[in-house]
């Protein structure tokens, strides 16, 4: 099953798969509208499911959200309590991976929804189906792989000649 693509363009992608809404971003700096886009899905999943899952993949070298953004996500996704549980996948090093790290663990206190946060695709799959009972987490890593093979064939035909 193939994930259900709400938002591609060449820096992120959002997407749903059962119970489940994936962000993955390669260089998007989160806005508001991405808050928004990301709490629409939740909610049209909690209509037809009792919990929601975020997994959220952020790649080596994207931006770290400004906090006036991240004080709008956790009010935005404060309302939802033990209705959703958020992950986190960063993948990088040094500094940039100590910042999204950082990030990430700061709208998770400001949520108050602990979101656990690994360094891969396949450790915060697995974290986040430890709290979605009945959901493989081969097929979210798939599914990353298919959202991020997207991403990067928009992001080549954007690219300038050279």
């Amino acid at each position: 099953m193939e994930p259900d693509v709400h938002h591609l363009d060449a820096e992120q992608a959002v997407a749903s798969l059962g119970p489940i809404v994936i962000r993955v971003i390669t260089r998007a700096r989160t806005e508001f509208a991405d808050v928004d886009r990301v709490a629409t899905l939740i909610d049209r999943t909690l209509e037809r499911s009792p919990i929601a899952g975020v997994w959220v993949v952020v790649h080596h070298g994207a931006p770290v959200p400004d906090l006036s953004v991240g004080r709008y996500a956790s009010r935005a996704l404060r309302k939802y309590g033990d209705r959703v549980c958020i992950a986190y996948s960063l993948l990088g090093l040094g500094f940039w991976a100590a910042a999204a790290i950082a990030a990430a663990s700061s709208l998770s206190e400001l949520m108050g929804t602990p979101g656990p946060t690994e360094s891969t695709i396949e450790r915060g799959a697995e974290r986040l189906c430890m709290e979605l009972v009945g959901v493989d987490p081969t097929r979210l890593v798939a599914a990353h792989d298919l959202l991020l093979e997207r991403i990067q064939a928009i992001a080549r035909r954007d690219e300038p000649c050279r």
